[in-house]
């Protein structure tokens, strides 16, 4: 059983996502050629069936993993963010600033 001390619970604002994969190779190894078939063999979505085809906003990554996910914003521009919800994580800059570019809630183009 993963705990904290091994990973980090990520979590969203603004919009919740679907989970696509999660594979246990670190980008780095996932951009190798030689890893580049073993990492994508071992996606626990695809290899176990367990697709989560339902939304969330916090999802816990083991280190050294890698997830992907998929969200979509329809009408939505503005800032927001996507961080680490160990505070000590957080504090020294697992955060990150997203923006959306589009139209806002009232139908106004946004980022101008």
């Amino acid at each position: 059983m993963a705990t904290l001390a091994n990973g980090h619970p990520f979590h969203i604002h603004i919009n919740p996502f679907e989970l696509v994969s999660l594979i246990p190779c670190t980008p780095a190894e996932m951009l190798d050629p030689r890893n580049k078939a073993k990492c994508q063999d071992q996606d626990l979505m695809t290899k176990t069936g367990t697709r989560q085809t339902y939304w969330k906003d916090t999802l816990f990554v083991p280190v050294g993993w890698t997830a992907t996910v998929l969200s979509k914003y329809t009408v939505y521009s503005g800032d927001f963010v996507y961080h680490c919800h160990i505070l000590d994580h957080e504090d020294e800059g697992m955060m990150e600033v997203v923006r959306i570019c589009g139209q806002d809630n009232r139908g106004e183009a946004g980022c101008q």
